[in-house]
């Protein structure tokens, strides 16, 4: 039995049982080892049992029971489970990490799932980007190039901010912070992410500037 297969019958056990589904979940999503498959499939099966712990739905239960997880995380992990679920793939696919992971789930199917996964662990993140630049589960063909182009740039724009978190963002708040730090550190998540330098670069200098008239007023 494979990884995935392990995964599906362990919390298939759990079904009808809401307390268990949360008190697994619970243990699991504070693990070291960063067990992304088991936690997609328990994020998948507390948003289909609808197993909120008494709050109304699932950015809630987020909230109020692990409010240190990323809710987009979280429904990115059942994005991708259940993508990886019906391409019957498993730990393999995980083991590409989030940033390749996300850059082919939308051009995944039961088909070319294992040949896929393997061209995106022979490849860097920048080659992978660029044979596979945008997921066709997530950006409409249809779409004309001028607004594709636009949808591609916003979303490049969006993942710059991100890489900057509000940790950095707050050194920049410290008297006296060695702020190369701060810029060494943005860059790295950066790098993590797959976007250049160029784009944190200018988010930060924004950043900077707002925290500099702050200061100011």
């Amino acid at each position: 039995m494979g990884p995935l297969a392990v995964v599906q019958s362990e919390v298939k056990s759990l079904a009808g049982k809401p307390k268990e589904l949360v008190a697994e979940l619970r243990k699991v999503i504070h693990r070291v080892d960063g067990d992304q498959l088991r936690l997609g499939a328990l994020f998948t099966a507390v948003q289909d049992e609808k197993a909120f712990n008494g709050h109304p739905h699932l950015k809630a239960f987020m909230a109020a029971e692990h409010p240190t997880y990323s809710y987009n995380m979280a429904t990115a992990l059942i994005r991708v489970y259940r993508k990886l679920s019906k391409c019957n793939v498993g730990s393999d696919a995980f083991a590409l990490g989030w940033t390749k992971l996300r850059q082919i789930e939308g051009y995944m199917t039961p088909e070319n799932a294992p040949s896929l996964i393997a061209d995106a662990a022979s490849l860097t993140r920048t080659k992978l980007a660029a044979k596979y630049p945008n997921s066709p589960g997530s950006l409409d063909s249809s779409m004309p190039e001028k607004k594709r182009a636009v949808k591609r740039a916003e979303k490049k724009a969006a993942r710059a901010v991100k890489a900057v978190t509000s940790a950095t963002v707050h050194a920049f708040k410290v008297p006296g912070v060695n702020h190369q730090n701060v810029l060494r550190e943005a860059f790295r998540a950066a790098r993590e992410a797959g976007i250049t330098q160029d784009d944190v670069q200018a988010v930060l200098t924004e950043v900077y500037a707002e925290v500099e008239l702050a200061k100011a007023a």
